[in-house]
């Protein structure tokens, strides 16, 4: 298969980017004190509809801090405050790695479950998270403009159809086993990122570089 004919897709966080593992983590980031109890509590409402509704472009950010705010009795400033904190540090040599696999004639993509808010700060030159999206990616997919997240086959399919590569032509990389694992049953080559070694070692293995 020639590279043209070769359409490599990545996800966004742990893979081109570093994200917290945690809201704790980012709420020390943000300087902001999280109740470890009040989180709990509403871990599966910030975690399962909320987070949904924005990173499916329903609810934007100001909305989501808001209901965040009256679940875990803080202000909406410090819940955004926290998530802006949430993305960290490009992946080390990634966008230079993507850069250089465009320049020899790969087709690039991303396809990532994210937000508004993180898109655009991923997308702002001026951001310590630009990861210059719009240049490194032929094809820059993302949850919150398809409007469904991954591991929903029909993300899978819009990724298919608006690229025009077939799933047997498509290299993916993921850091979630429930996406890797319905990327692979529709026919994709996909490959788990893991947090044990280098982004870049893990993906060049994987295309054999």
């Amino acid at each position: 298969m020639t590279q043209s004919n070769q359409l490599i897709i990545f996800d966004l966080g742990r893979v081109m980017v570093d994200i917290c593992d945690n809201w704790q983590e980012a709420a020390l980031r943000a300087g902001v004190e999280l109740d470890a109890s009040d989180y709990r509590k509403a871990h599966e409402q910030i975690n399962g509809p909320l987070l949904t509704a924005m990173e499916t472009g329903q609810t934007d950010i100001d909305q989501f801090a808001a209901s965040v705010s009256a679940l875990v009795n803080k202000p909406a400033a410090d819940i955004k405050a926290v998530f802006l904190k949430w993305l960290k540090a490009p992946m080390p040599g990634m966008v230079d790695f993507v850069k250089q696999l465009k320049a020899d004639g790969y087709k690039t993509a991303c396809l990532s479950n994210t937000s508004h808010m993180h898109w655009d700060m991923m997308l702002d030159p001026t951001s310590e998270h630009y990861l210059a999206l719009d240049e490194i990616f032929d094809y820059p997919m993302a949850s919150h403009l398809i409007g469904i997240m991954k591991p929903d086959d029909e993300i899978y399919q819009h990724a298919q159809k608006h690229t025009g590569f077939e799933a047997s032509q498509i290299v993916f990389f993921d850091d979630n086993h429930a996406n890797i694992a319905k990327a692979q049953s529709l026919g994709w080559n996909a490959t788990l990122i893991t947090q044990d070694k280098l982004v870049l070692e893990q993906v060049k293995a994987a295309l054999k570089m």
